[in-house]
């Protein structure tokens, strides 16, 4: 018999795979589930920071940027947050990839797209560059059309029955008490 503390590691390792990992599968509830963690993270992660250091939450115009310019230490943890969840997101992309028989290289699109958004973003914030912006929204749009493709492909599309080349079909997430 199992005791507390050993399910309660167990779950712990379970959830910190499911965010982190890049490998093996998942199931169509666990990658919801790190989708919404994901999303949530970056979004209350981010109107935290900025309400916190009293600057407005959403940048749109390069006269808006000029508040972040001002505030690189504010800048950089709303990078590191939407980075953490741009993690989760792409760990559990690949994990869900893998469930359905594909390789999670098909993602690369996606990260490309943000890391042209990224630097776009980073020259705005270093040379009233407004083109910069504008490159930055394409590459957030590209990749935003992107990941909700993949969003609803996997979100929707039942995983292999079998063991495949990333491994074992994922165990259930909520076990079924039915009657036999």
């Amino acid at each position: 018999m199992m005791s507390a503390d050993t399910r309660r590691n167990d779950a712990s390792m379970k959830l910190l795979w499911i965010l982190f990992s890049v490998e093996g599968r998942i199931g169509r509830l666990a990658y919801f589930g790190a989708c919404v963690v994901a999303l949530s993270s970056a979004s209350f992660g981010q109107s935290f920071v900025l309400r916190l250091a009293g600057l407005p939450e959403a940048y749109v115009r390069v006269e808006e940027l000029q508040a972040l310019r001002d505030a690189p230490f504010v800048a950089s943890t709303v990078f590191a947050i939407h980075s953490l969840a741009s993690w989760i997101g792409f760990a559990a992309g690949a994990k869900r990839l893998h469930d359905v028989g594909r390789s999670a290289s098909i993602q690369i699109f996606a990260l490309l797209a943000l890391i042209l958004a990224v630097f776009s973003l980073v020259g705005a914030l270093i040379e009233d560059v407004e083109w910069c912006v504008y490159v930055a929204w394409a590459g957030v749009f590209s990749a935003s059309l992107y990941a909700s493709w993949v969003l609803l492909q996997l979100a929707f599309r039942r995983g292999g029955a079998a063991a495949n080349r990333y491994g074992a079909p994922p165990a259930p997430l909520i076990k079924s008490y039915s009657n036999p």
